[in-house]
């Protein structure tokens, strides 16, 4: 095993085990909640079966994984007990797994198969909890009709397409676990203060893969963002590209920096908040990524917004961060010839797509057939000059070219849907408003519509959005838009 590769395992087991102490804070919160209506007899057993369950899978864990792993065994047998408490810590904790995809570094079997296990443990967590609070219902609103009605879409995009096998590797490896993780967000949590877990495992996720890029992109070749030619951010894995990353640190820093927003005094929250951001926004710089700084913008932008309250006033702010955001490119440390190379590349590309979607208005050229279909469709048969990688480098222009108009059509709507859900509360919690604004612009410059984060984060603010305290999820759902429930 590499250095990088021993730090990138370091990195994962401590990031594993602020997430494992997370919960067990989170679980002390919420001991009344836990202990209500249950008797001290069965308090007893329960506990006593989960401490039995996590020192067993510990156990048995640890002669799997013994060595370098040792640690993950500690940290998956108690974070697996800990998601037979809640549905919220299996569902959060599947999050966790699946954005920091430690099988990609640690090749061991059993890690090989932990995506799949604990989405098993998902599936009996919840189903076990709502059968034991006689919740015999699955809940749903127009964002979970519109995802549902995409992903038909896009599975008949790609099973009548000419490449029609690889499309559908490619739908079940990559797309139906964003599918499967926004419905465990809809139907595990009960309140807003059930969204902590899912919140705090999104950032640390994300801060674990900030982490990795900062180690593999300077400290193992000794380079600083300010010498002469040096790299951009980058990462290793799914996340290699600069852009990528960058995104991904813009969709995490709203939720880093109001993640104890309710705490008080406020001086000690701001201060808890800069030093958590402030790596943030230096990684963020360091990828050197113009969409970045651009999504930047917005985050600040439409944090403003939230704020404003006369259209005069938004307009105002919105084109002083745009010009602060288009003057900062030029701060930039990157080439005049990269830059110009990028910028043509994607504009030849969405002129590709946009032929696609015009020729093919009803199911687009088919599910991830964009690459195969690009020198069919390339306007004047100009390819750009990224060879093999070439996307569509942006998330709705990928979806027309491939979906269609109407499929098009679904996955917008999801993304306006949990826009104006997030802007009603936008006063107390602003940052699921803020974290559509940056990810929704920095996603326009990048092929992200099959990952996991636009799910995840449209899951997460529509869900939230329904957790109004004084009502419950399927009160509010009976109010506004008929009965959505099949209740015992």
């Amino acid at each position: 095993m590499g250095e990088l590769e021993k730090f990138i395992l370091d990195s994962h087991q401590i990031f594993f085990g602020l997430l494992t102490l997370a919960f067990c804070f989170s679980i002390i919160l919420d001991v009344r909640k836990l202990n209500a209506g249950v008797s001290r007899e069965r308090r007893i057993f329960y506990t006593t079966f989960i401490v039995i369950i996590g020192a067993g899978l510990s156990s048995a864990f640890l002669d799997v994984w013994q060595g370098a792993g040792s640690w993950f065994s500690i940290q998956f047998g108690l974070l697996c007990a800990i998601s037979l408490v809640s549905p919220k810590y299996a569902a959060s904790f599947f999050l966790f797994l699946l954005l920091t995809r430690p099988w990609e570094t640690y090749s061991n079997d059993l890690m090989q198969t932990m995506p799949k296990d604990i989405f098993y443990l998902c599936c009996i967590s919840l189903i076990g909890h709502k059968l034991a609070k006689k919740e015999v219902y699955f809940r749903f609103n127009l964002g979970t009709v519109l995802l549902i009605g995409f992903s038909i879409w896009a599975f008949l995009s790609g099973f009548l397409s000419s490449h029609f096998a690889e499309a559908m590797v490619k739908y079940q490896e990559v797309f139906v676990k964003g599918v499967i993780l926004f419905l465990f967000l809809q139907n595990s949590f009960e309140s807003k203060e059930d969204l902590l877990p899912a919140k705090l495992a999104l950032a640390l996720a994300i801060l674990d893969l900030g982490t990795i890029s900062f180690y593999s992109t300077y400290l193992e070749q000794f380079q600083t963002i300010t010498s002469e030619g040096s790299q951009r951010l980058k990462t290793v894995g799914i996340l290699g590209n600069s852009n990528d990353i960058a995104a991904i640190l813009v969709l995490a820093l709203p939720f880093c920096w109001f993640l104890f927003g309710k705490l008080k005094p406020r001086t000690i929250t701001y201060l808890i908040s800069a030093l958590i951001c402030s790596p943030v926004f230096w990684l963020i710089w360091s990828t050197q990524s113009r969409g970045a700084l651009l999504a930047l913008a917005a985050c600040i932008g439409a944090f403003l917004f939230t704020k404003l309250k006369t259209k005069k006033s938004m307009f105002l702010v919105g084109c002083l961060v745009l010009s602060v955001a288009i003057g900062s490119f030029s701060l930039l440390n990157r080439g005049q010839a990269d830059l110009e190379g990028s910028s043509n590349n994607r504009i030849i590309y969405w002129k590709a797509g946009l032929n696609m979607a015009v020729r093919n208005p009803l199911f687009g050229v088919g599910f991830w057939g964009y690459n195969i279909n690009l020198p069919s469709y390339a306007v004047g048969g100009k390819l750009g000059s990224e060879g093999g990688h070439m996307t569509a480098h942006s998330s709705w222009i990928q979806v027309l070219s491939e979906n269609g108009f109407i499929g098009f059509a679904l996955y917008f709507g999801l993304w306006v849907f949990a826009l104006k859900r997030s802007w009603h509360d936008r006063k107390n919690s602003p940052e699921y408003f803020v974290g559509l604004v940056g990810y929704g612009v920095a996603s326009s410059f990048l092929s992200h519509a099959y990952q996991l984060y636009p799910y995840i984060l449209t899951g997460i603010c529509i869900t939230h959005s329904y957790m109004v305290r004084e009502k419950t999820i399927e009160e509010i759902e009976a109010k506004t838009i008929g009965e959505l429930a099949w209740n015992k």
